[in-house]
């Protein structure tokens, strides 16, 4: 990529700037500045450069990447042999792109047992403080839910349509989301996720009540 910079931007005198590499050899050299200054123009030891404005969008458009994937939130994703496909389709047709992904498995539609990867997942979400949320699939969305609430902190929501799924967060700060594959539509599952990634906690009344389900300081 500098490289090709470095070759395609014109000098002050209309030539192109040649022979100036990645790697310094016994043509001129450049600042290591250079990269930051010759996509927008600008002096670079005795040459002066112009503006290119082909150099300047692809510049823009890497750094506006680099920004959105800096943001993305990190959503973790699990599922048993039984959400497995659901899972799978999940990633590619509404979670890529729009976060970051850490799928904690299965990896495959081969049988496997529901509470491993529900472990798994709610152990990630209370050591990773940069996973929001989880997504956690099996056939009907109880055992991975029974089994992740086994962990102080986590609030695993079995939801099957989006007022549910709205409502566990709203009211209880639920931060895995069970889905049941076997029960509901690709379409719907794809509803579901979106209300429940992007609906947020209301706090307040329901702030003290979150605060109650922890058994260890309220029995």
């Amino acid at each position: 990529m500098l490289k090709y910079i470095h070759e395609n931007v014109k000098s002050f005198n209309g030539d192109y700037c040649k022979g100036v590499h990645l790697f310094p050899s016994r043509t001129e050299k450049l600042s290591p500045l250079a990269p930051m200054v010759l996509p927008l123009g600008g002096r670079v030891g005795r040459r002066q450069f112009y503006y290119n404005p082909e150099i300047f969008s692809g510049f823009f458009i890497f750094c506006i990447l680099v920004l959105k994937i800096g943001f993305m939130k990190t959503i973790a994703i699990a599922s048993d042999h039984a959400g497995f496909n659901l899972k799978e389709l999940l990633k590619k047709d509404y979670l890529k792109g729009k976060y970051t992904i850490l799928d904690i498995g299965t990896h495959s539609s081969e049988s496997c047992d529901y509470p491993i990867v529900a472990h798994e997942i709610a152990i990630e979400i209370l050591k990773n403080n940069e996973i929001e949320l989880g997504v956690l699939i099996c056939g009907s969305g109880n055992g991975v839910a029974i089994t992740a609430n086994k962990h102080e902190h986590i609030r695993a929501a079995l939801c099957w349509n989006e007022q549910i799924a709205i409502l566990a967060r709203q009211h209880n700060n639920a931060n895995i989301l069970c889905l049941p594959a076997r029960f509901i539509s690709n379409e719907d599952a794809i509803t579901i996720v979106d209300c429940f990634l992007n609906t947020n906690f209301e706090g307040g009344r329901h702030q003290r009540r979150v605060d109650l389900i922890d058994i260890t300081e309220n029995c």
